[in-house]
């Protein structure tokens, strides 16, 4: 009887401890991107990037079309 409840304390330990690690290496992957992105969404970042390959200097929409 002891070393049941020993084993279901050690295994209730183990999923704790491993809940636990995920949870702080969620928060920390979550951290990074928050920072690379500068508080901004994917889909905000995509539509700056296709802004800026829009408006390239030098190059003339009507050049496009002669």
């Amino acid at each position: 009887m002891f070393k049941a409840q020993w084993e279901k304390e050690e295994r209730l330990v183990s999923t704790v401890f491993y809940n636990f690690g995920a949870k702080l290496q969620q928060q920390s992957a979550e951290e990074r991107i928050v920072q690379m992105s500068g508080g901004q969404s994917f889909l905000a970042r995509q539509r700056l990037a296709t802004t800026k390959r829009h408006n390239m200097p030098g190059v003339q929409a009507n050049e496009f079309f002669d």
